[in-house]
């Protein structure tokens, strides 16, 4: 009977700890919203090198993502846009540049 309560513990905390890791649920709208700030900002044509780092996530009901959306151009690299999603429909509500000088 211990065996068996101490192998449900296991599964129980195994299937919670895993439950919160991200299926980047909303990275495209990340990008694509950083992306049109960018352009605007900065008057830029041409090709972006474009890398993002998930840099929180709540994932409770109304949870959000927290992208950090980060562009280089001409060996320039540029502070990264942090984007704000909310999972539920992929919406941006916040856009900060944590890091600009």
């Amino acid at each position: 009977m211990k065996r068996i309560i101490m192998t449900m513990a296991f599964l129980f905390i195994s299937a919670n700890a895993f439950a919160g890791e991200t299926n980047n649920t909303c990275r495209d709208e990340a990008i694509q919203g950083a992306t049109a700030i960018f352009k605007v900002n900065n008057d830029e044509q041409g090709a972006l090198s474009v890398s993002t780092e998930l840099v929180d996530m709540d994932d409770s009901e109304g949870g959000a993502e927290v992208w950090d959306v980060k562009f280089m151009k001409n060996n320039i690299n540029y502070s990264p846009y942090r984007m704000t999603v909310i999972i539920d429909g992929c919406v941006i509500t916040s856009f900060s540049m944590p890091f600009a000088g």
